[in-house]
This record gives C-alpha cells, structure tokens and sequence, in this order.
C-alpha cells in the first residue's frame, strides 16, 4: 500500500502528459484541457512530495 500511495504522484504526472497528447493529437482550441493538465501535475508534485516525505523507508 505504501509503495502504491508513494507512486501516486508520477501516475497523476504521466496522467497530465496523456491529457496534453490528447490536447495535442486532436487540435482542440480549448483551455480546458490545458487547465485539466496543468491540475494534475501540480497534484502530482504535491503527491509525490508529501507522500514520499510521509512513507520514509
């Protein structure tokens, strides 16, 4: 569970990059996908940050 929750935060970052290719690959002209990337990299970074300070080995 550990190791789950200590990943956590480059699967939200790998999520943003998705999001951005698909931004990308169908030419949409809409922020709201920027903005829904831009969401999940800053949570990935928090995640990765808090969880990985909180679950030291």
């Amino acid at each position: 569970m550990n190791q789950l929750l200590r990943s956590l935060g480059a699967v939200l970052v790998l999520l943003g990059v998705l999001v951005l290719f698909i931004y990308w690959a169908t030419d949409a002209i809409a922020n709201e996908w920027l903005v829904a990337a831009a969401l999940l990299f800053v949570c990935g970074l928090v995640a990765h940050v808090f969880f990985n300070k909180r679950f030291l080995d």
